[in-house]
Order: structure tokens, then sequence, then C-alpha cells
């Protein structure tokens, strides 16, 4: 079960609650019996705030309806592939003569030209299965692409033919299998709280692994891919949407967890399709990408609910979610085979017919008149609830001369997360090991995967950490908390005393230290378990640890 979805008996006690509440009336347009999903429409507006009334036309009515009523912006057609095409009604049964396919089309585009008239109407669309009505099954094909492409072109909101139930169909007129019902009232009721403009204006656009392959505070910015080839393809192609969307009249932003200075030469050192000055602002700190959002809709004087933020870190698109709730989140995907996917929701965002001069030229005008030093208050956010559905579990292993080749490495690329910036060759390493420091590192599963050994520390015979650095592939998961945590309690000391030394480009372990102490400067810290534990009293629900070292 999603958790989205509500039993009929949450159901039943929400739409109990509704007295006080603002009243907002609907009415649904449909050939079908939907009086199930009534109870499902009200509890879900309830959720929402709103006592929903609705209204449904007679059963097999809609046809007529087209033709005799004035549309309403309030109407809600919900469609199915009979509506364009009669003969495809299982409840009529299957003709013995075959369906003339040159006629089904005329018929499917007769009844799209009635239906789109109908302006400020929201549609929705069922892909349920068809009856094989024609001679051969390609015809079929061709019809039921034809009606799928119709229903595109209404901009419905398609629900895919595992909703569909036959047996309730033929039972009581509801195509709608009842453990569906749930989701699609909260599909019908999110879509008509939108605004009816729900085209976005902004688009905020992460970096590593988002606009380009790579991470670039380990590759460097020779070492990120983005050219239309291997592991850079879908990043082309995503940087060649994104300079259609700027010429469209669409803002571009950028929020990054990486140093200005970087992202910069990042630019200058690379041919992006979409170029540096393409953006209308670029946010690069080590802040939360809700407090950057929030600080560009300051900027730009545009709501939140124009934005759409894009991000490859599941972390990052659930703290923008549960900060700023109007924001629309979307995650690049790690599969290719997701990215089509995720293109059409962007494409659904950002709906244009004609681009004229002034929306060619709207990111020179809001650079223009760009407000500046605003000042607004940004609450951190609470995301451990995630954290915790993440299921992630911290595997530590201590290294030795044979197999300390990715720590080694580990430690020579970190740049970000990394206690002191020193650089050490294996056999430095090896001879350390060899005179009894301890070089312990780290893996990290969730419920999605693996990914891979991330930390390292190496300690000396006094319990003094010499190194210690984590992949910023893994930031905000408090994976460096419960690896501190369990070091200390499997060599059984008191502390860890931690020298820190302030880079050029590890401000990020300069925010974990904060987190434990008041003022962070060069210096030597002692780290003990209490400490962690004030700062982070549920680290030990959110990660498992699996195995001991001793």
């Amino acid at each position: 079960m999603k958790l989205s979805e509500i039993s009929f008996l949450e159901a039943s006690k929400l739409i109990k609650n509704v007295q006080g509440l603002p009243a907002k009336n609907i009415r649904i347009k449909s050939s079908v019996s939907l009086h199930q999903l009534h109870l499902y429409l009200k509890a879900f507006g309830a959720k929402s705030g709103l006592a929903l009334n609705v209204e449904e036309i007679e059963f097999g009515t809609l046809r007529q309806s087209l033709y005799q009523e004035e549309n309403e912006a309030k109407d809600i057609f919900i469609l199915f592939p009979w509506d364009f095409l009669g003969s495809l009604d299982w409840r009529t049964g299957i003709s013995s003569k075959s369906v003339n396919v040159s006629s089904a089309l005329r018929e499917i585009d007769d009844f799209f030209d009635l239906v789109s008239s109908k302006v400020g109407a929201i549609f929705f669309y069922l892909e349920a299965e068809l009856p094989p009505v024609t001679g051969l099954k390609s015809d079929m094909y061709i019809l039921q692409n034809h009606i799928s492409l119709s229903a595109q072109r209404l901009n419905c909101f398609a629900w895919k033919s595992d909703f569909f139930c036959l047996k309730t169909y033929l039972a009581n007129g509801c195509p709608f299998s009842s453990d569906s019902l749930s989701q699609v009232g909260e599909n019908i009721v999110s879509n008509i709280l939108k605004s009816k403009n729900s085209t976005k204006k902004v688009i905020v656009t992460d970096l590593d692994f988002t606009f380009w392959y790579g991470i670039l505070g380990e590759d460097g910015s020779d070492g990120i891919k983005y050219l239309p080839d291997g592991a850079g393809y879908v990043h082309f192609i995503y940087q060649t949407y994104l300079r259609k969307l700027k010429e469209s009249g669409i803002l571009l932003c950028i929020s990054s967890k990486n140093d200005a200075d970087l992202v910069e030469a990042a630019f200058n050192d690379n041919q992006f399709i979409v170029n540096y000055d393409d953006f209308v602002s670029i946010q690069t700190s080590y802040n939360s990408k809700s407090s950057d959002i929030e600080k560009l809709s300051h900027e730009l004087n545009l709501g939140l609910k124009d934005f759409v933020f894009i991000d490859d870190n599941p972390i990052e698109i659930e703290e923008v979610k549960t900060a700023l709730p109007a924001v629309t989140c979307i995650q690049f995907p790690k599969e290719t085979g997701q990215f089509g996917n995720m293109m059409q929701q962007i494409h659904t965002l950002f709906q244009t017919s004609k681009v004229t001069d002034e929306d060619k030229n709207r990111t020179s005008l809001y650079k223009r008149m760009k407000k500046s030093n605003l000042k607004f208050s940004h609450t951190e956010t609470n995301i451990d609830t995630f954290l915790k559905s993440l299921e992630m579990e911290i595997e530590l292993f201590e290294r030795t001369a044979f197999d300390n080749e990715r720590a080694v490495q580990l430690i020579n690329k970190t740049n970000q997360f990394n206690s002191n910036g020193n650089r050490i060759s294996k056999q430095h390493c090896d001879q350390m090991i060899d005179g009894g420091a301890r070089l312990i590192t780290a893996q990290l599963r969730d419920k999605n995967g693996e990914h891979g050994e991330i930390l390292a520390i190496l300690i000396d015979a006094n319990s003094q950490i010499l190194s210690f650095v984590m992949s910023c592939r893994v930031f905000q998961r408090q994976a460096e908390i419960i690896f501190l945590l369990t070091i200390l309690k499997e060599f059984g000391v008191d502390y860890l005393s931690l020298p820190y030394i302030e880079t050029d480009r590890n401000q990020p372990f300069k925010l974990f230290l904060s987190k434990l102490f008041r003022k962070v400067d060069n210096g030597c810290y002692d780290i003990t378990s209490q400490l962690i534990l004030d700062a982070y009293p549920s680290v030990q629900q959110i990660l498992k640890v699996k195995g001991r070292l001793l």
C-alpha cells in the first residue's frame, strides 16, 4: 500500500469532520458509475481542508451532456477508451462484424474535437483493456495507440490498465478496481486543487550527477562527463532541454553543494550546452537546498509554487519537499531507463505554445531586476523519518597493507569532507599501519542498493585521528556519525582526538564539527560518544551496524 492511500474506514472517518470547512462543488462527467469513488473524493478533500460536494451526470449520458450542456471550469471529465470509440465498451458485447479501422479513427477524432472544446475542464483517462473488435490484432494496436495519443493531446492525467477491473465494471458499472479507488480519488483531488495556470516558471537544478555526470569536488572540471556518449549522454540531453526551456522563457537556477570558484571553473573549462550566463542565479553553498530555493524565491519575487527542483539525491529531494511543500520536486534518475519518464514529468510542467521576444529575453530581464540582500527566516527540517525509511546499514572493516587501496584513494581524492586535506601515499600508509595505526573504512547500503566504500579514518596508537574523510555521495545520511560512534565503542576508548585544519575546500567538514562544538577553528577536538548522542539522539535508529571490528 502506498503511503498516501487510505482505507474505506479511514475515508469514512475523514468525511465526518468536514463541518466548518469551506465548501467546493465539483461535477464529474463520465459514461460510467462512480458513486463508490465519491467517498474517497470527499475524504481527500477533507484532508486538504475542503468540504467537497460531488455531482455526477447520469450513467451513460456523457455524449448527450457534451452536446446539451455548457461546460464549466469546475467540470472533471473521466474518460475511457469506449468514450472515444463506442464499440470498445465491454458492456455492449462484441459485434459479429469487425470494426473498420478508417471509420473508427474518424469516430475517435470526432469525439476528441467535441471534448477538446471544453475549455477549462480537467481531464482524466483510464488506459483500460480493450475487447477484440477488429479482425486483425495489429488493427487493435492502431486504435489503442490513436486513443492514447488523443488522451495525451487533451493533457489527460492517465491511469494505467492495472487500475481497470472488468469484474466490477460488468457488475455495477464502475471500471475501477476497489484497490485503486483511494489513489484515483487522491489523484483527482490533487489535480483539481492545482492552480488553473499550472505551468511553472523556474527550474532549480543540481550539478553533480544531474547537470553533469561525476563529482566536481573529486573528479575536477576535466573529469566530469556531459558529452553525447557513455555516462554523460543523458546529461547532454538534459542540458539541451534546459537550453530549450530557457529560450522559451523559463528561468534556470543552480543549487549545488560545491565551491563557487570550482563551479565557475567547470563552466569556463567545458563547453556545456547551457553556459554560465544562461542561469539567472547560481547558489553554491553547503546550506540546505530548501534555504537556497527560498532565497531564490525572494530574489526573483516569485512564489514557491512556480519552482521545480531537480536533484539526483533522494535526501535533498525529501528535505525540500518537507521544508517547502509548494515546490515541485523531481529526482534525476540513476538508471538511464528511467530518464524518459523524468523528461515527461518536466515537459508536463512547462507547457509553451508560442515563444515571444519577451520570453527569449526573460533571463536577462530577471537578472537586471533581481532583488538583493533580502533577509528571510528559514527553519531547517528534520528528515529523520525519511532516513529511517531508507533502511540503511553500515559495515565497518579494518584495512591492512593488503586491502587498503580504496581507502588510500578516498583519502587522496576527497576534498569536501576531509579533516585536514593531507594526502598520503600507499607506502606511507602501510608504514603507519605497521607502526600501530589503524585504518578503518565503511561501506553503506540501503534498500535501493550498495553505495560502496564511502568512509575512511586513520587513527594512531594514541587514539588521534590522522585522517578522516567521507565521499560527498552520502552527505546528510549521518553515516559519519554512526561510524565514529561505533569506532569509539569497538576501540573501548573514551574519546578520539581530532586535529582539524581548514582548507579551501573542506567547508562541509567544518559544518559537521559545528554540530558538535560551539566554535570551530583550526585545532584539536575530543569527540566522545556522549557528545555525538547529544547532537544526534536518533542516529542509532536511523542506521544499523553490521558485524564487529574486534
